[in-house]
């Protein structure tokens, strides 16, 4: 959340600036004249942007096959599909144009950007959320067109009060911005969320755990979290021992031990979990699957709700 509202400040003041129809194009993501929406309403792919999703999830997209895409998912509003607008080529000077279409793919297209402006980078995969990581995505975000971006959105992140380059550990103090997460309907949230999980997964993204086809052991929840990334492990230390033990009557205290131990013993248990035939792997036996699948949709665990 922290690096959206970054982009939206600088962007138009959170629609209350700069930038054209700032009020319900905050993002700026919607300006007919920019690569992105170029690239979105384009009859035929000419974007270097590709959309590529976890492991076993397909079909990955050109930036031009997502407005189809979006198209038949239940879960994207129905206000912020470009079928919405009057003309797609107006792009935020459409009077249907809303902070909705704004949002649903400013977001996604920002995280792509973070996600993807690493070496080897993936939209699918997440990471740290380290300043510098973060504002080089933004960077990326903006297209090269304006040359002071770059230090326009790390002026506008120390404001808001994001960590030190070499901080991984977020702390936000409100007082020192208008906007709070309380200010964002929980639905656009969730819904925000679960487009993104798309990407990630396939089938229900609350409930999604994936093999060790990408290396990581196992990857479980909505946003993928995983071992051997150790993004998994403080959600799991944070529900604490019994809470784990109870969700996974069977294989809970081995989850524990994986999240608690080392990265090599975690790695060692969950692949443990795993055969592998034909170059892919799968969880076996059954029950194993069904109680990670029982703790990643359990309001007590932080993937579920965080």
């Amino acid at each position: 959340m922290r690096i959206i509202r970054t982009v939206s400040w600088v962007e138009s003041r959170h629609g209350t600036g700069s930038g054209n129809f700032p009020a319900h194009d905050p993002m700026q993501c919607g300006n007919p004249n920019d690569a992105w929406w170029k690239s979105l309403i384009a009859p035929a792919a000419s974007t270097v942007d590709r959309f590529i999703r976890g492991p076993g999830a397909t079909p990955n997209y050109d930036a031009n096959e997502l407005p189809s895409a979006m198209e038949s998912n239940a879960n994207f509003p129905a206000e912020a599909k470009l079928s919405f607008l009057i003309r797609r080529t107006d792009g935020h000077s459409d009077t249907r144009f809303n902070q909705k279409t704004d949002f649903f793919w400013a977001i996604p297209f920002l995280i792509h950007k973070i996600n993807t402006s690493v070496a080897n980078g993936k939209t699918y995969k997440c990471d740290d959320c380290t300043k510098v990581r973060m504002i080089n995505g933004a960077d990326a975000y903006n297209g090269g067109g304006e040359a002071t971006y770059k230090a326009q959105i790390e002026a506008a992140w120390n404001l808001i009060g994001g960590p030190s380059i070499l901080e991984n550990e977020l702390e936000f103090s409100p007082d020192v911005f208008e906007m709070t997460v309380a200010d964002v309907d929980e639905e656009w949230i969730k819904t925000a969320l679960e487009i993104t999980g798309d990407f990630e997964t396939d089938g229900d993204p609350w409930k999604q755990v994936t093999s060790n086809d990408d290396g990581q052991g196992i990857s479980c929840g909505i946003l993928q979290w995983c071992i051997g990334q150790e993004s998994l492990q403080p959600k799991v230390k944070a529900c604490g021992r019994e809470t784990v033990r109870s969700l996974m009557p069977v294989y809970g205290e081995q989850f524990w031990q994986a999240c608690n131990g080392s990265l090599a013993e975690g790695m060692r248990i969950v692949v443990g979990w795993q055969n592998k035939q034909g170059g892919r792997y799968s969880i076996n036996p059954p029950p194993i699957l069904k109680e990670l699948q029982d703790f990643c949709v359990s309001p007590r665990n932080e993937t579920a709700t965080s």
